[in-house]
């Protein structure tokens, strides 16, 4: 760095040289005094540090030697930075560094590859230095180990049998030599760990003596016996291991109820020589009985529940109440209720959405990590690409055309850097990014290539975000699949679906012009939204290529790699949305405008899925995906090639459906009625005219009065059966009413008709009705009926097209909390239409309830909610006249909902009849 480092009790203060004085603040009297006296005080908060400039002089003091590490790292990150290192004093900002939650996680998985592998990773000292390296220096202060886990066949075996050898059991696991081998060399990345500020923490995903997947279950021990191993292996463990932080026990698909851990672990942990943290995971275990190991091992238990199911997607927590046909611990059921016994740590599962290209965007993850507070949460344990895949590079054709990483820490070095500093600081400033970008691309181009990566990050989680297959990681694997075929999409659920608008919800809310049918993210919004990310990724590549030679650096050569596959599967994944809602369009009016526009940008997809394809041919090799396109393939790895015939399914289910469409023997009309459309533009106006033979005429007028009908014959287009008119712009202006007619002797037709188009019933289940979505459903279908009813169709030119502004305006808890007070300010220029709030309770197993807000004067609504010791979350949804309408908060921008804690009954918080409390932007209310 054009710098020496020497002992600062030596430094000559005189000239401009900087002199760095760091230290614990707490051993260093001096040194605290120095701080103090310039008015900065040092944080009590574990991990946290101070800095304060007085050139040439930068004293640093950590609360901590983990803070006063941190504190090295950000000067020597300034230095980095400075133009001019002899003013790197001035360069650096007094003030106090707190890290923003206790827990900073990451979450490999130790593979039973790597082990039986004597020159694997797990076994480099290479590897775990520069994988340590980066960790500490992105401020993780737990690597989170959970283990064993096979690549092929998926099945997770018991740790212990690879480390350990039982006095009471000698025959159980792999052979002694071979588990001392293991252990040591795991004891050695603890101790390496610790010299970085890093704890560490061993979950067991099995308890079984299983060794592998071809082991027969039938060849268990008892439960005694096997309880007894645990105890004993959860004993050794502690006491071989000195420096392990944290041990825990997979619950749910162990084949073991929740009474055999409590039995086993603690038994081992209170015969060992020293007391360490225990976890669990929340999955697929009973609430009341994992709440029942934490009682019996109160305040050093940590219980890790998933943060979005096993995918990542939305930077907040998504599935707020239980998900159709999803087991409820995808979510957090109902963990955050107070009292507990038990910290919340975020498993935050992003293995699943994020399996091969790479990703960065610190806006994503500050959302992310202020989210993480949620619950109370203590922190996160977050998964890397390489959770469930090899540590090296198993996709590319030829991996030494790609010299920049040996290990994918290597390659993802800016995915665990935006992780873990936006988990210690959500406000890390963008020059951050910069800086490491320049290190590695130039100053000339880093912003460019920083620009590329933040933008081409984009495009996956909103993919999976709206497509949303399920929350499994087995469910989805959105950069490798195509999604199913068009029937599939239209019938998807969205990851939150109580803040994006389905498909198939879109076309009702479409087809009765409800007035919030934009107060969630529609299919047409996140198709433009998937497009805009790619280009501006394409653009800002342009940038860069114009100062850095791709042929020189094959870490930028392969970015441009990834960059095409990307932009073809946003295209791919825009058009299919897009098809598919014209498609559900179709289904509900047998109209053949939208199926012609449903294979228009069918073939649109198509065509984007092959340049897929042609660049995985040319610069990848067969990919290893075993959770979940196996299924489609048969074996363990693929090519998107390989998965391109299914995209036939599509073209059958159109022909299925236009022939469906066309059955019959009634004349009729057929169309997709426009209620609101741009004012001062042409309107193109459709008619399917069926079993007549004879051209419509559209019959147009001013709506309300006795205007003269406008009679235009309608032109045929390039498909059967389809006619069109465009209305002139000149008439495209406040209302219109409108009625299609066609007549060929005594065959005539008319649209509207006056009665309703037979649809097929609903078909519900269970799940429909516990959470109101038959009803819904119904409902909507039948003002749909009731459009269909009318003489004629009113169009609303649409001269306003702005969206209300609601602004939170106060909450208070009234009647000892009993009652939740919202009150909010919507502001529209024009009239409002509706003002909705939606609420719940925070478990999850409660569905969302919608009610009007009550007018209390310039602009302000406000309603009472009930209220009670588990919390709410709520939002506001407005429409005005115009059917412009909002979410108040917006997921694009911010998590959409607030909410007020949970909090222990027996110690209430509110005892008072009115307590007004503080709206925060990402924390809930304080």
């Amino acid at each position: 760095m054009g710098m020496s480092v020497v002992d600062a009790r030596n430094a000559d203060p005189r000239g401009n040289n900087p002199v760095v004085i760091l230290d614990v603040a707490h051993g260093n009297r001096r040194l605290k005094a120095i701080i103090e006296d310039a008015g900065l005080q040092i944080p009590e908060t574990p991990e946290s540090f101070v800095l304060y400039s007085k050139p040439p002089f930068i004293y640093a003091a950590g609360t901590d030697a983990v803070g006063a590490m941190y504190a090295a790292y950000e000067i020597a990150e300034r230095l980095q930075m400075a133009e001019n290192p002899a003013f790197l004093a001035s360069s650096v900002p007094s003030g106090a560094h707190t890290p923003a939650m206790e827990i900073r996680a990451v979450n490999p998985f130790f593979h039973t590859d790597a082990f039986n592998d004597p020159e694997s990773w797990y076994y480099d000292e290479k590897f775990w230095e520069t994988y340590l390296d980066e960790l500490s220096y992105d401020r993780y202060n737990l690597l989170d180990i959970h283990a064993m886990y096979e690549l092929i066949s998926t099945f997770f075996p018991n740790c212990y049998l690879y480390m350990l050898k039982s006095d009471k059991f000698p025959d159980v696991g792999i052979d002694a030599a071979q588990a001392a081998k293991n252990l040591e060399t795991f004891k050695k990345i603890v101790a390496m760990a610790k010299e970085r500020g890093i704890r560490t923490s061993l979950m067991s995903y099995h308890a079984s003596w299983r060794l592998t997947s071809a082991d027969k279950e039938d060849m268990e021990p008892s439960t005694r016996d096997l309880a007894d191993y645990t105890a004993e292996m959860a004993t050794k463990m502690i006491d071989s291991v000195p420096d392990l932080w944290m041990l825990g026990f997979r619950i749910g698909e162990s084949g073991r109820p929740e009474e055999f851990f409590r039995d086993s672990y603690i038994r081992g942990v209170n015969n060992a020589t020293r007391r360490v943290n225990l976890f669990t995971r929340s999955w697929l275990a009973n609430p009341f009985h994992t709440r029942s190991i934490a009682d019996a091992y109160p305040g050093r238990f940590y219980i890790e529940i998933k943060y979005n199911g096993e995918q990542l997607g939305l930077p907040y927590h998504a599935m707020t109440s239980n998900r159709k046909g999803a087991a409820p611990s995808y979510t957090w059921e109902d963990y955050t209720n107070q009292p507990r016994n038990y910290k919340i740590l975020w498993q935050i599962r992003s293995n699943g959405t994020h399996r091969l290209f790479r990703w960065g965007d610190p806006e994503f993850a500050s959302r992310t990590m202020k989210s993480v507070r949620f619950g109370k949460g203590a922190g996160f344990s977050m998964e890397p690409m390489t959770s469930y895949y090899p540590m090296t590079d198993h996709f590319h054709k030829d991996p030494s055309q790609f010299d920049y990483f040996t290990w994918d820490h290597q390659r993802n070095w800016f995915w665990y850097m935006v992780w873990g500093r936006m988990a210690y600081d959500p406000n890390t400033p963008e020059t951050v990014w910069l800086n490491r970008f320049t290190q590695r691309f130039g100053k000339a181009a880093a912003a460019d290539v920083y620009d590329t990566v933040v933008h081409m990050s984009r495009i996956v989680p909103l993919i999976y975000s709206y497509r949303c297959i399920g929350p499994d990681h087995r469910n989805m694997a959105p950069e490798y699949e195509t999604g199913g075929s068009l029937f599939d999409f239209m019938n998807n659920t969205p990851l939150d679906f109580h803040s994006i608008r389905a498909i198939d919800e879109f076309v009702r809310w479409t087809l009765f012009d409800g007035a919030l049918r934009d107060s969630k993210l529609g299919p047409f919004e996140t198709a433009d939204l998937l497009e805009r990310h790619a280009a501006r990724a394409a653009a800002a590549a342009e940038r860069a290529k114009s100062v850095l030679d791709s042929e020189k650096n094959s870490e930028f050569r392969d970015l441009l790699i990834e960059l095409d596959c990307l932009s073809a599967l946003a295209h791919y994944y825009s058009n299919k949305i897009r098809a598919a809602t014209h498609f559900g369009f179709f289904m509900q009016t047998n109209d053949l405008a939208d199926l012609a526009k449903a294979r228009e940008f069918t073939a649109k997809a198509h065509e984007s899925w092959d340049k897929l394809s042609e660049t995985g041919e040319t610069h990848y090799g067969q990919i290893l995906d075993t959770l979940r396109i196996r299924r489609f393939v048969d074996k363990p790895t693929f090519t998107w090639r390989e998965l391109q015939p299914s995209l036939q399914k599509d073209i059958e289910e159109m022909d299925k459906a236009l022939e469906l469409a066309l059955a019959g023997t009634e004349p009729a009309i057929r169309h997709h009625p426009i209620y609101r459309a741009p004012a001062g533009e042409y309107l193109r106006i459709t008619a399917s005219v069926l079993r007549i033979g004879a051209k419509p005429v559209l019959h147009y007028r001013p709506a309300g009065g006795g205007a003269p009908w406008i009679e235009k014959a309608m032109k045929p287009v390039d498909f059967e059966n389809l006619f069109e008119y465009y209305i002139p712009k000149e008439h495209a202006t406040g209302q219109i009413e409108y009625y299609i007619d066609a007549q060929k002797g005594d065959l005539k037709a008319r649209y509207p008709s006056g009665k309703p188009l037979k649809r097929a019933a609903g078909q519900f289940d269970i799940e429909d009705y516990l959470y109101n979505d038959a009803k819904n459903i119904t409902n909507e279908l039948k003002r749909i009926d009731k459009m269909e009813k009318q003489k004629y169709v009113t169009v609303q030119f649409m001269e306003d097209t702005a969206r209300p502004v609601v602004t939170l305006q106060d909450v208070e808890v009234l009647d000892f909390g009993a009652t939740a007070r919202i009150t909010v300010k919507v502001r529209d220029d024009s009239a409002l239409k509706e003002v909705k709030i939606a609420y719940k309770p925070l478990p999850t197993q409660y569905p969302w309830i919608e009610k009007d807000m009550e007018p209390a004067g310039d602009a302000v609504y406000r309603i009472d909610l009930p209220l009670t010791h588990e919390g709410i979350m709520y939002n506001i949804k407005a429409a005005d006249a115009w059917h412009n309408a909002t979410a108040w908060p917006w997921l694009l921008e911010e998590t959409p909902y607030r909410w007020i804690d949970a909090w222990d009954p027996a110690a209430n918080p509110y005892d008072s009849r009115k307590v007004r409390i503080e709206p925060d932007l990402y924390w809930g209310h304080k």
